[in-house]
Protein backbone atom coordinates (compact mmCIF):
# COMPACT_ATOMS: atom_id res chain seq x y z
CA UNK A 1 0.00 0.00 0.00
CA UNK A 2 1.20 3.56 -1.12
CA UNK A 3 1.51 6.10 2.06
CA UNK A 4 0.23 9.86 0.47
CA UNK A 5 0.84 12.78 2.19
CA UNK A 6 -3.47 13.61 2.56
CA UNK A 7 -2.61 16.24 5.07
CA UNK A 8 -0.96 18.44 2.17
CA UNK A 9 -4.23 18.78 -0.02
CA UNK A 10 -7.45 17.39 2.19
CA UNK A 11 -9.02 20.09 3.87
CA UNK A 12 -12.29 18.30 4.50
CA UNK A 13 -12.10 15.98 6.75
CA UNK A 14 -8.93 14.37 9.47
CA UNK A 15 -7.48 10.96 8.90
CA UNK A 16 -10.41 9.79 12.02
CA UNK A 17 -13.21 11.57 10.83
CA UNK A 18 -12.38 9.56 7.12
CA UNK A 19 -11.58 6.25 8.96
CA UNK A 20 -15.28 6.36 10.70
CA UNK A 21 -17.29 7.85 8.27
CA UNK A 22 -16.01 5.29 5.19
CA UNK A 23 -13.91 2.60 7.50
CA UNK A 24 -10.56 3.24 5.89
CA UNK A 25 -7.60 6.05 5.94
CA UNK A 26 -6.90 8.87 3.27
CA UNK A 27 -4.02 6.54 2.38
CA UNK A 28 -5.93 3.53 2.09
CA UNK A 29 -8.48 5.42 -0.15
CA UNK A 30 -6.21 6.69 -2.15
CA UNK A 31 -3.98 3.54 -2.75
CA UNK A 32 -7.49 2.12 -3.75
CA UNK A 33 -8.60 4.58 -6.29
CA UNK A 34 -5.26 4.94 -7.63
CA UNK A 35 -4.96 1.44 -8.33
CA UNK A 36 -8.43 1.53 -10.39
CA UNK A 37 -6.99 4.53 -12.54
CA UNK A 38 -10.18 6.53 -11.00
CA UNK A 39 -7.31 9.43 -11.60
CA UNK A 40 -9.10 10.23 -14.79
CA UNK A 41 -12.70 10.44 -13.95
CA UNK A 42 -14.36 13.75 -13.53
CA UNK A 43 -15.68 15.02 -9.53
CA UNK A 44 -18.99 13.42 -10.71
CA UNK A 45 -18.52 10.55 -11.84
CA UNK A 46 -16.06 9.48 -9.16
CA UNK A 47 -18.39 10.85 -6.41
CA UNK A 48 -21.17 8.30 -8.17
CA UNK A 49 -18.97 5.57 -8.04
CA UNK A 50 -17.42 5.77 -4.42
CA UNK A 51 -21.07 6.38 -3.43
CA UNK A 52 -22.46 2.66 -5.10
CA UNK A 53 -18.88 0.41 -4.91
CA UNK A 54 -18.82 1.41 -1.56
CA UNK A 55 -21.95 1.68 0.09
CA UNK A 56 -21.02 5.20 1.27
CA UNK A 57 -23.82 8.51 1.30
CA UNK A 58 -22.88 11.68 -0.81
CA UNK A 59 -21.51 13.47 1.11
CA UNK A 60 -18.93 11.41 2.38
CA UNK A 61 -18.49 10.12 -1.35
CA UNK A 62 -17.80 14.03 -2.59
CA UNK A 63 -15.29 14.57 0.14
CA UNK A 64 -13.43 11.29 -1.11
CA UNK A 65 -13.82 12.13 -5.06
CA UNK A 66 -12.30 15.86 -3.62
CA UNK A 67 -9.85 14.91 -2.12
CA UNK A 68 -8.59 12.04 -3.97
CA UNK A 69 -8.40 13.99 -7.16
CA UNK A 70 -7.50 17.00 -5.75
CA UNK A 71 -4.20 15.06 -5.45
CA UNK A 72 -3.96 14.75 -9.29
CA UNK A 73 -4.90 18.72 -9.79
CA UNK A 74 -1.90 21.10 -9.87
CA UNK A 75 -3.61 24.49 -8.68
CA UNK A 76 -2.63 26.84 -11.38
CA UNK A 77 0.09 29.28 -9.54
CA UNK A 78 -1.05 32.67 -9.16
CA UNK A 79 -0.52 35.47 -11.62
CA UNK A 80 1.96 37.39 -10.13
CA UNK A 81 2.31 40.99 -12.33
CA UNK A 82 4.25 43.64 -10.83
CA UNK A 83 1.79 47.28 -11.42
CA UNK A 84 3.19 50.53 -10.87
CA UNK A 85 0.68 53.72 -9.71
CA UNK A 86 1.45 56.65 -9.49
CA UNK A 87 -0.30 60.09 -8.06
CA UNK A 88 0.53 63.93 -8.82
CA UNK A 89 -2.23 66.63 -7.16
CA UNK A 90 -2.00 70.22 -7.50
CA UNK A 91 -4.15 73.10 -5.82
CA UNK A 92 -5.76 75.64 -7.91
CA UNK A 93 -6.93 79.33 -7.05
CA UNK A 94 -10.32 78.35 -8.97
CA UNK A 95 -13.37 77.42 -7.96
CA UNK A 96 -14.18 73.23 -8.10
CA UNK A 97 -16.39 73.24 -11.58
CA UNK A 98 -14.32 75.59 -13.27
CA UNK A 99 -11.44 73.11 -12.73
CA UNK A 100 -13.46 70.25 -12.97
CA UNK A 101 -15.06 71.15 -16.49
CA UNK A 102 -11.47 72.00 -17.54
CA UNK A 103 -10.07 68.91 -16.83
CA UNK A 104 -12.82 67.28 -18.41
CA UNK A 105 -12.49 69.22 -21.49
CA UNK A 106 -9.18 68.74 -22.12
CA UNK A 107 -9.49 64.96 -21.16
CA UNK A 108 -11.78 64.86 -24.45
CA UNK A 109 -9.76 66.51 -26.57
CA UNK A 110 -6.44 65.41 -25.64
CA UNK A 111 -6.79 61.67 -27.33
CA UNK A 112 -4.52 60.01 -25.29
CA UNK A 113 -7.30 58.71 -23.09
CA UNK A 114 -10.50 57.69 -22.91
CA UNK A 115 -13.30 58.53 -20.66
CA UNK A 116 -14.74 54.89 -19.06
CA UNK A 117 -16.64 56.93 -16.09
CA UNK A 118 -17.77 60.74 -14.55
CA UNK A 119 -18.96 61.43 -11.25
CA UNK A 120 -19.80 64.87 -11.95
CA UNK A 121 -17.52 67.54 -9.97
CA UNK A 122 -15.66 64.51 -7.94
CA UNK A 123 -14.20 62.02 -10.29
CA UNK A 124 -13.14 60.92 -13.59
CA UNK A 125 -12.04 57.61 -14.53
CA UNK A 126 -10.17 57.16 -17.80
CA UNK A 127 -8.67 54.43 -19.92
CA UNK A 128 -4.98 55.85 -20.93
CA UNK A 129 -4.84 54.28 -24.55
CA UNK A 130 -1.67 53.80 -25.21
CA UNK A 131 -1.36 51.44 -22.24
CA UNK A 132 -4.42 50.27 -21.38
CA UNK A 133 -3.56 51.22 -17.98
CA UNK A 134 -6.40 53.73 -15.99
CA UNK A 135 -6.43 57.42 -14.90
CA UNK A 136 -8.46 58.99 -11.89
CA UNK A 137 -8.76 62.02 -11.64
CA UNK A 138 -10.53 63.46 -8.64
CA UNK A 139 -11.49 66.71 -6.81
CA UNK A 140 -11.82 68.11 -4.22
CA UNK A 141 -12.89 72.05 -3.09
CA UNK A 142 -10.81 73.59 -0.69
CA UNK A 143 -13.62 76.41 0.02
CA UNK A 144 -15.21 78.71 -2.67
CA UNK A 145 -12.11 79.77 -4.66
CA UNK A 146 -9.66 77.06 -3.89
CA UNK A 147 -9.66 73.15 -5.48
CA UNK A 148 -7.41 70.22 -5.06
CA UNK A 149 -7.02 67.82 -8.44
CA UNK A 150 -5.29 64.34 -7.41
CA UNK A 151 -4.75 62.09 -10.59
CA UNK A 152 -3.85 58.62 -9.91
CA UNK A 153 -2.37 56.96 -12.52
CA UNK A 154 -2.55 53.03 -11.81
CA UNK A 155 -1.61 49.42 -13.61
CA UNK A 156 1.73 50.76 -14.60
CA UNK A 157 3.97 48.67 -16.19
CA UNK A 158 7.34 49.04 -14.84
CA UNK A 159 8.96 51.64 -12.67
CA UNK A 160 10.54 53.05 -15.51
CA UNK A 161 6.94 53.95 -17.07
CA UNK A 162 6.17 54.86 -13.39
CA UNK A 163 8.82 57.58 -13.26
CA UNK A 164 7.80 58.96 -16.73
CA UNK A 165 4.01 59.12 -16.49
CA UNK A 166 4.67 61.26 -12.68
CA UNK A 167 6.62 63.46 -14.62
CA UNK A 168 4.43 64.05 -17.71
CA UNK A 169 1.72 64.49 -14.90
CA UNK A 170 3.17 67.21 -13.04
CA UNK A 171 4.50 69.00 -16.21
CA UNK A 172 0.39 68.61 -17.64
CA UNK A 173 -1.35 69.12 -14.51
CA UNK A 174 -1.00 73.20 -14.09
CA UNK A 175 -1.07 73.26 -18.14
CA UNK A 176 -5.05 71.56 -18.27
CA UNK A 177 -6.01 74.38 -16.27
CA UNK A 178 -4.34 77.47 -17.13
CA UNK A 179 -6.73 78.48 -19.73
CA UNK A 180 -8.75 79.55 -17.06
Amino acid sequence: MTKYPYSEFVVEASNETILNESGRKWCQWFSELESKNYQSLGLIKLREKVEKEYGLDAKISDTIARAFLGRFTKPKPPIKRNVFDVSVSKTFNYPLDQVFHRASDWIETEQRTQLQKQIKLKQLNCKWLSDNSMVELKFHAKGKSKTQMTILHERLENESDAQIMKNYWKERIPKMIETL
